[in-house]
């Protein structure tokens, strides 16, 4: 990986009269601390280093960007420690537009960052191309991956069962390999600014498990009045075509004035619900932030409510969350969760981070309840 990142930047060193270059770097910390009655204090303590590069091939609308990172991790607990290396290339990208009669196709190649429409079932780093076309009101896209060859360091893929892979090795550890395809049409201000979205992604699995998926989502988004928006999106999964299950979220944002803003919602995942099994997604995505263990977006209910501030350089928000169980048929209060967030623009490459937030477990006798305080500072150069 090093040798490949050192290949790029002395590749465009050399090409310098043919490509507009440019690279930077990030330099972040983390350190949190963390109170649990069940399993203890600890301490998190990460620091990572990012490079980039970006080159524009002139007279061209390609673009090649790249990017390395290194990061570590040290858990300190009452009873143990850990230390993890992390070295990935999460980013190199090859992007442009393709020019036709009336219309363009915008294409991506590489590795890079995609997203379902929902933001919620498959969120990762990729390798894969993606292609969009817009055609008057109406923008069509089509994605295919695989992901046999990212570092399970930094993806967290979910088996069907909610578990992750056990990472054997240090620095890079490969993910299970999946193929990825996904298909989405989006028809803007279809009715009343009414903008309706349809989408299909498919996982398949290219080990021995065989463990397919697919998710059908429908979205709809759009204004309820002046500075008030809603987005809607129910999905249905079904795994190797066999269980099927549905995850469904509507959120209204309010724009109470151009530096205060407020939104509230409500997100599904269906448990063992009549027909309905368990809904997993792709990605693992935590429902909750700060509970001792990992709650993962399955068999839950959650309404959840926030409020943000702008202070010229100073940006500060508040969520509460309160998580329902509804795994199976009957549906029980699980616990609150609180974060309030502040972040300081010292300069425009330096910033400032203070994260405290708190989980209330009332559901196993407070084993997950957990009180958080986290340091973030980052210097951008």
């Amino acid at each position: 990986m090093k040798k490949l990142f050192l290949s790029i930047c002395l590749l465009n060193f050399v090409s310098f009269s043919i490509f507009a270059f440019d690279w930077g770097g990030i330099l972040n910390n983390h350190t949190q601390g963390d109170v649990c009655d069940f399993f203890g204090s600890s301490l998190n303590q990460s620091n990572a280093l990012y490079l980039w590069t970006q080159s524009e091939i002139a007279d061209t609308d390609l673009l090649f960007s790249s990017e390395v990172m290194y990061q570590y991790k040290y858990n300190l607990r009452q009873t143990y420690s850990s230390f993890e290396n992390i070295f990935d290339l999460d980013l190199l990208r090859l992007s442009g537009t393709l020019y036709m009669a009336k219309e363009s196709l915008d294409f991506s190649i590489g590795r890079f960052f995609v997203s379902d429409i929902t933001n919620s079932i498959f969120m990762q780093t990729s390798d894969g191309m993606l292609l969009k076309c817009g055609v008057k009101n109406t923008e069509f896209s089509l994605y295919a991956g695989y992901t046999g060859l990212l570092n399970a360091h930094n993806v967290a893929i979910l088996n069907v069962d909610g578990t992750i892979d056990e990472i054997k090795n240090d620095f890079y550890s490969l993910c299970k390999p999946y193929i990825p395809i996904a298909a989405a049409v989006t028809f803007q201000q279809l009715f009343l600014q009414q903008s309706l979205s349809i989408s299909a992604n498919t996982f398949i699995d290219a080990s021995k498990n065989k463990d397919n998926r697919f998710y059908a989502t429908l979205a709809v988004d759009g204004p309820v009045m002046q500075g008030c928006y809603y987005d809607f999106s129910t999905t249905l999964a079904l795994y190797n075509l066999k269980e099927k299950a549905n995850y469904s979220k509507i959120k209204f944002h309010v724009f109470i004035t151009e530096s205060l803003y407020t939104s509230i919602g409500i997100e599904y995942a269906s448990g063992n619900n009549g027909s309905l099994k368990p809904f997993r997604t792709f990605t693992s995505k935590p429902i909750v932030s700060s509970a001792a263990e990992t709650i993962e977006t399955s068999g839950i209910i959650l309404p959840a409510v926030s409020l943000s501030k702008n202070f010229n350089n100073l940006y500060a928000s508040f969520d509460a969350k309160f998580l329902l169980d509804c795994l199976n048929s009957s549906v029980s209060f699980w616990g609150p969760e609180v974060v309030a967030s502040v972040v300081y623009n010292a300069f425009y490459d330096l910033q400032f981070g203070l994260d405290a937030s708190a989980f209330w477990d009332l559901k196993n006798k407070g084993n997950l309840t957990n009180y958080s305080a986290t340091l973030k500072v980052n210097v951008a150069f």
